[in-house]
């Protein structure tokens, strides 16, 4: 389960590393996978439904890892390429690459330290945000027995 979690977490559950469609996805396609904090999201969401949040928190220092292992590669990569031509089309997404995962090891490394605060970022991603929690109350109003229910579970009990 430990190795499942972080290879979903790097990308390696699609292709290993080493395999060859791995470094054609690397090079030809996208640094990595299209998008480091999705990828995040994403398997943060499946652990939260599969009832596996304490699996995703056991892999913590070691995601941590390599996501710092990824900013160091990806650093010696925009050194390489300063001397690419301005021209090149590629020459911003190592830069982009760069950004996002340093983004999220910071992120992370600041707000998740323990169970608790893993649990409170997936309950951020499972919540809908204002705009979609307005749109869901006016597609589905809440039932009219909720209405009509006169009972005060507030009220001192006797």
């Amino acid at each position: 389960m430990f190795n499942e979690m972080l290879d979903r977490l790097t990308g390696h559950d699609r292709y290993p590393p080493f395999h060859p469609e791995f470094f054609e996805m690397w090079w030809h396609r996208r640094f990595f996978w299209p998008s480091v904090r999705d990828r995040w999201v994403e398997t943060c969401k499946v652990a939260a439904k599969a009832d596996r949040v304490e699996e995703l928190h056991a892999v913590r220092d070691r995601y941590l890892q390599v996501l710092q292992a990824y900013t160091f590669l990806l650093k010696g990569m925009l050194l390489l390429i300063s001397d690419v031509p301005d021209d090149f089309p590629e020459r911003e997404r190592p830069q982009r690459a760069f950004d996002e995962v340093q983004s999220l090891y910071a992120e992370l490394s600041a707000r998740w330290v323990t169970l608790d605060d893993l649990y409170a970022i997936v309950a951020e991603y499972l919540s809908p945000t204002a705009d979609r929690a307005k749109q869901l109350a006016a597609n589905a109003p809440p039932p009219q027995a909720w209405y009509d229910e006169d009972a005060d579970p507030f009220a001192p009990a006797d």
